[in-house]
């Protein structure tokens, strides 16, 4: 299986490739959409559109089923509640896939991983829809783009001064 160009599988691996377990689809939807912001060329951000939890494109969505499904990704799956988490990881198969298919491209992945770890899921989701708000014209300015976040998202109004800090440590 080759990397095309653009391939939301490539991104995945890539951004799943870190040492620590990625827990959680909305993290990799956002994580995946605050990369396409920063040009990183296998998540494109005119491919997502505004959801529930904020951006989300569905190449990400279905690129994840084919990285489970080729065991280029292993997911776990644990009950919490009435709910479930989803947990990933690289398998070696994915690790050596990946290898062989790296670009200079991924050094981006690499470089703003660990500051799109150290951000909670709820950061990461009012982060990526404030931006995505104000990409998309519509709202005026960042601080109307988090008020419109926020009334989408009030559950998330804690977090706001780090999805701000989150914006400008990855400079967008």
């Amino acid at each position: 299986m080759q990397s095309q160009p653009g391939s939301a599988l490539h991104g995945l691996l890539a951004l799943v490739a870190g040492t620590d377990e990625v827990e959680g689809r909305v993290r990799l939807q956002k994580e995946a959409y605050l990369l396409a912001l920063k040009g990183y060329p296998h998540f494109r951000p005119k491919r997502f559109s505004f959801y529930y939890f904020g951006p989300y494109c569905r190449d990400i969505s279905d690129a994840l089923h084919v990285g489970v499904a080729s065991h280029l990704i292993e997911e776990r799956k644990d009950q919490i509640g009435a709910g479930c988490r989803y947990s990933y990881n690289l398998t070696d198969e994915g690790r050596t896939w990946l290898e062989a298919e790296s670009d200079e491209y991924d050094r981006v992945v690499d470089v703003y991983r660990i500051i799109l770890r150290s951000a909670s899921w709820r950061t990461l989701e009012l982060a990526a829809s404030a931006i995505f708000f104000e990409r998309s014209n519509e709202v005026s300015n960042r601080n109307d783009a988090f008020a419109k976040a926020l009334g989408l998202k009030p559950e998330c109004n804690d977090y706001k001064p780090d999805a701000a800090k989150l914006l400008h440590d990855l400079e967008l």
